[in-house]
């Protein structure tokens, strides 16, 4: 149970991070910076992080469906930036209705 708990944690943790970084990284990224860069960047940091966690939880003793779960946590971190898109065209859409922009 508490292995379910350190789980719940670390997903937490990692969401936030994770997003705190993509919104700072899209605010303030150099304008000269081309778009594929900046995706591959924001993209890429939770797929190499998801690919280098699970082996090496597995490796320093861990089950395989444990190594399997932190891994694929880290490869959610995918989908932040999805989700805050979506939610900032959301907040767009839901001012046009209400007459605020």
């Amino acid at each position: 149970m508490a292995e379910i708990g350190k789980m719940a944690l670390v997903l937490v943790g990692w969401w936030i991070l994770y997003g705190v970084f993509t919104i700072l990284f899209c605010a303030f990224r150099p304008a000269r910076m081309p778009e594929k860069i900046a995706y591959a960047i924001v993209f890429g940091i939770p797929i190499v992080l998801g690919i280098i966690v699970g082996p090496s939880l597995y490796y320093k003793g861990y089950g395989v469906i444990l190594s399997l779960v932190y891994g694929g946590i880290f490869l959610s971190g995918v989908g932040i930036p999805y989700v805050l898109g979506f939610l900032a065209s959301w907040g767009e859409y839901q001012g046009r209705i209400h007459g605020m922009s």
